[in-house]
């Protein structure tokens, strides 16, 4: 956090571009969905404050699926359908979909070709996900 803040210092006293400030204040947490600059002194006046601060980017749809894939990773987890490597392997994949997401939106957008690429990386992930949690299904006898 406290680079961040360096960052945004350096940027105002130096006048970097607003492209390599906007990548150097977009280092945030990976649990982090959006962030908004730290008002930690007074020489921050509010055309800075205004123009580092970042709304939040509304991909409602991909959100909603990344929380339902962990959801069902956890799931698998607890009903004994994946194993400890599998739910490692298969939450990198997730946290490296979110990782995606927040680049995509580091412009104040996510075009559609950006939209299309994390949905296809989203159903790879779900296709993961299924062919994980087979290998474990109890066998069904049908008579």
């Amino acid at each position: 956090m406290k680079a961040v803040l360096k960052a945004v210092a350096l940027a105002s006293l130096t006048s970097m571009s607003a492209v390599a400030l906007a990548v150097a204040v977009s280092v945030v947490p990976a649990n982090a969905d959006t962030y908004t600059a730290a008002k930690t002194s007074k020489r921050f006046d509010s055309r800075i404050d205004r123009e580092f601060i970042r709304q939040p980017i509304a991909t409602p749809g991909i959100d909603r699926r990344l929380n339902r894939q962990t959801r069902r990773i956890l799931r698998g987890l607890r009903r004994g359908r994946l194993t400890q490597r599998d739910v490692r392997r298969l939450m990198h994949r997730v946290t490296d979909i979110r990782l995606e997401r927040t680049f995509a939106a580091l412009d104040g957008r996510v075009s559609r070709m950006e939209r299309r690429r994390l949905r296809r990386m989203l159903d790879r992930n779900v296709r993961r996900i299924r062919r994980a949690m087979d290998r474990f299904e109890p066998v069904r006898y049908a008579f």
